[in-house]
């Protein structure tokens, strides 16, 4: 019969061992693995997506509200919250949506022209956000 495969212990940190404390032990069977793990909250994570507008409106969109992320390969994001969308156009987007679908992005800052023009060609840009009611997506 083969033995059963035993976890290497984990050796006590040095901190551990400065304030005389011992590795906690896992709890329970050893064998039997969690399904999952929850991720931990910061205090530096934004709960608010700032939405900034060239004219200097600004409006702030709770990620908890945050339903869906849609990329085009447009270079069009679509974000749609419980009561409003919000439609992102310009270039090189899709790093903009991997940080939004991880609810890590602080803002998003519609651009000018000359911003645009004194950008790298491979930098993102941001032209135009609109901001719309659920009902006036189809209009």
């Amino acid at each position: 019969m083969a033995e059963q495969y035993e976890p290497p212990k984990r050796p006590n940190s040095v901190l551990e061992r400065l304030a005389g404390r011992q590795a906690k032990e896992p709890p329970g069977d050893e064998s039997v693995r969690d399904s999952f793990s929850m991720g931990r909250v910061s205090d530096d994570d934004d709960l608010m997506l700032d939405v900034r507008l060239k004219d200097g409106s600004r409006y702030a969109f709770p990620y908890g509200t945050l339903l869906k992320v849609d990329f085009s390969p447009r270079d069009e994001l679509k974000l749609v919250f419980s009561a409003n969308i919000v439609v992102i156009e310009g270039r090189r987007l899709l790093p903009l949506y991997d940080l939004l679908r991880r609810h890590k992005a602080k803002f998003v800052q519609e651009g000018t022209d000359a911003e645009d023009g004194l950008k790298p060609d491979d930098a993102a840009h941001i032209d135009s956000i609109h901001i719309q009611k659920p009902e006036e997506e189809n209009v």
